[in-house]
């Protein structure tokens, strides 16, 4: 059957088919060789002679067959040319057959991930193609096709985003925006279902790289060379790519993800660009970037770096000095000074950031760097400086009923959600200065509280997700969103109120 199939016989191909990837009786080797024969270039019809029918018909089965096993190491540089070749045929002489070119991005997907990027990147024209592939998702109905774009994009070293944005874009003085928003469309679609390497965080941060590659960067791109631009007036052309932009950001789940590529693109040019008076229609859209999504970000220390490089990048400072006449009389001034200043003063913070642990003995007060202390065996969540402090804590700081809830998982107030150890050391010391710099601020507000409900305990609240940063104090007498929030993260919380009223 395989001879058969391999000297040109259609229902033997068939028939080969099914026994391998149906009834699972034979290896998927077995149908390499057949493939690598109807996939012989010298088979492809010139545009003089008459195409072979069963030719053309087999080598569009070959196609279709070949996403379906993992091509073997080694074969994909000598597999791919002839992959190429054929679809180029088929897509300009068969017309009819539309699926052909996304059964060529599942061929692509199928290419070993240590070759793929080097092989694909070398084929010129197979990111148009990719890029006519994401127009026909818009709709959102083929989500086994969309898998398969997503993976493509997560995994491979795109360097010629040119041909993945002429796949479907116009000229940049009309900007269409049609293929950032059929990439924006499937790819927000399945962000939460996307499963493409089976870790959330490395596979959220993956996908959030492919949104920035394919839809932030061109478009990063076009607002520059718009803004460069004076016939005809660029003005609404930019609105529409900003608001499409900021659109695109505010749709990842967890947004700091995808900033650090953002700013690395070019995230605060395009907010110098926008910011001018001439632009007004953007700067709605702009103080709420900068105050609800720049600000609170500042809190993760990647986002945080980047953001401060950027400010010093000598162009873009050349740049701001070329606006700062205009930006002086902008309604965006104030928003834009506050943003400048949080990231000075924050950056100063983190530089500073020195690691330490401090005795989680209440009685104790000593701090230093991790090594100096013990980490609680049972829990391993609580540190002490000595037996002796771990011993007290267990007996009188209630730590025997604190250590069963964290061994147990049953907290969440401390849950690292994907934070980095060196987020945790920033945050830990952003909020020790902000405690020193208000402390009397804070205390005044404790004093209110105290005299206001004298047997109840009280709590401080540091807000660094509003803008401006606010700092409250709450009393546990009292009712409040804030309160009711606490208690919903469950036992940890108790624990918490039980510990500091023995301190």
């Amino acid at each position: 059957m395989a001879t058969a199939a391999a000297n040109g016989s259609f229902q033997d191909f068939k028939r080969l088919r099914q026994i391998i990837f149906i009834e699972k009786s034979h290896s998927p080797d077995a149908v390499l060789p057949i493939i690598y024969r109807c996939l012989d270039p010298q088979k492809i019809p010139t545009v003089d002679e008459a195409a072979p029918r069963n030719a053309v018909t087999l080598a569009a089965l070959a196609l279709r067959t070949l996403f379906i096993p993992i091509i073997p190491a080694g074969t994909g540089s000598d597999l791919w040319p002839r992959v190429w070749a054929w679809f180029r045929f088929l897509d300009t002489h068969r017309p009819k057959l539309t699926e052909m070119k996304g059964v060529l991005v599942k061929c692509a997907c199928r290419l070993r991930p240590e070759e793929r990027s080097r092989i694909l990147n070398a084929t010129q024209g197979f990111y148009t193609v990719v890029g006519r592939v994401l127009g026909s998702l818009a709709d959102g109905t083929d989500v086994g096709l969309a898998r398969f774009v997503m993976a493509l994009l997560v995994t491979v070293d795109i360097s010629n985003l040119e041909e993945l944005v002429e796949g479907k874009i116009p000229p940049i003085t009309e900007l269409h925006l049609d293929l950032l928003r059929d990439f924006f469309v499937f790819a927000t679609r399945l962000a939460k279902t996307a499963d493409i390497d089976g870790d959330p965080p490395n596979s959220a941060r993956r996908l959030a790289k492919a949104i920035v590659e394919v839809a932030v960067k061109p478009l990063m791109h076009t607002l520059y060379i718009l803004s460069l631009s004076t016939d005809p007036d660029p003005g609404p052309v930019i609105n529409k790519g900003f608001s499409f932009l900021l659109q695109v950001l505010y749709s990842m789940p967890k947004m700091y993800t995808v900033l650090p590529t953002a700013i690395d693109t070019g995230l605060i040019g395009a907010i110098s660009l926008c910011g001018r008076p001439s632009l007004s229609e953007t700067h709605n859209n702009l103080k709420s970037l900068l105050l609800h999504h720049l600000s609170p970000s500042t809190m993760y220390a990647e986002v945080l770096w980047r953001l401060s490089d950027a400010l010093q990048n000598a162009h873009l400072m050349e740049m701001f000095e070329l606006l700062a006449p205009e930006l002086k009389n902008s309604d965006i001034a104030e928003s834009w000074t506050h943003f400048i200043m949080l990231v000075t003063n924050r950056a100063e913070i983190l530089r500073q950031v020195v690691p330490k642990k401090m005795c989680d003995n209440l009685a104790c007060s000593k701090k230093d760097v991790k090594d100096a202390f013990q980490m609680c065996s049972k829990c391993r969540h609580s540190y002490y400086c000595s037996k002796e402090c771990q011993n007290a804590d267990w007996h009188a700081g209630s730590h025997k009923t604190a250590c069963s809830v964290y061994r147990h998982g049953e907290h969440t107030l401390t849950e690292r959600r994907h934070l980095t150890k060196r987020d945790r050391d920033f945050m830990r010391a952003a909020l020790d200065h902000d405690f020193r710099k208000y402390k009397h601020q804070i205390y005044d507000e404790i004093v209110k509280c105290i005299i206001a409900h004298p047997d109840a305990g009280w709590f401080v609240v540091f807000d660094y997700v509003s803008a401006p940063f606010g700092i409250e104090v709450h009393s546990l007498a009292v009712e409040s969103s804030v309160l009711e929030k606490l208690r919903q993260s469950g036992p940890e919380w108790e624990v918490t109120v039980a510990r500091a009223a023995r301190s």
